[in-house]
């Protein structure tokens, strides 16, 4: 009996060793009527990490920084809200298709080391029309310019690595992931 109780122990150990340390974020697969937008979004300026974490952190080794992805709604307290990836690497947004085929994106939220009470608003801005048939939607890699410790976004860059978002979709989704490219339309701020 002992015996088995340390196996169980163990298992369950090093069960919660590895998902402390996992951090894909998983996204289904889109259903009907439905998307995935695709990118990714890095700062060309540094965070200090070591600085931020004696705040905002909690444990010896921190967290990534989290992105999460939202759209406007109407109503505030509805609107569509996802975790989408980690800060640097590619997002993948599953989001309903509105009647329009017209998606607007704001913006994600930079969470730093996990933590919902540190974070940082990187814009978007843009409008795109989801094609007719498109699962899987590219909208470019955003790179925010940082002008100082307080995050104030100096600029916002948006850049085109189709190529690589294909082989990393069908990898994360299967070969029969068919990356389209988004026709992204600025948007004013007042818009939104």
């Amino acid at each position: 009996m002992r015996k088995s109780k340390k196996i169980l122990l163990t298992c369950l150990l090093v069960a919660c060793m590895a998902s402390g340390f996992s951090v894909e974020i998983k996204v289904k697969s889109p259903g009907k009527n439905q998307v995935i937008l695709v990118g990714n979004s890095y700062s060309s300026s540094s965070i200090d990490d070591a600085f931020f974490a004696r705040y905002f952190s909690s444990g010896k080794k921190p967290a990534p920084h989290y992105m999460w992805g939202w759209l406007p709604s109407v109503n505030f307290s509805i609107r569509q809200r996802s975790q989408v990836g980690i800060f640097g690497d590619s997002f993948y947004f599953l989001v309903d298709i509105p009647k329009d085929g017209k998606i607007q994106l704001n913006g994600f939220d930079l969470v730093l080391f996990g933590n919902e009470k540190a974070w940082i608003y990187l814009p978007v801005y843009a409008e795109f029309s989801v094609p007719e048939g498109a699962k899987y939607l590219y909208l470019g890699s955003f790179e925010y310019t940082f002008a100082d410790e307080y995050f104030t976004i100096k600029e916002v860059t948006r850049s085109d690595n189709f190529d690589e978002a294909v082989i990393q979709t069908k990898k994360k989704f299967g070969e029969k992931a068919e990356l389209v490219r988004a026709v992204l339309r600025e948007i004013s701020k007042e818009k939104k």
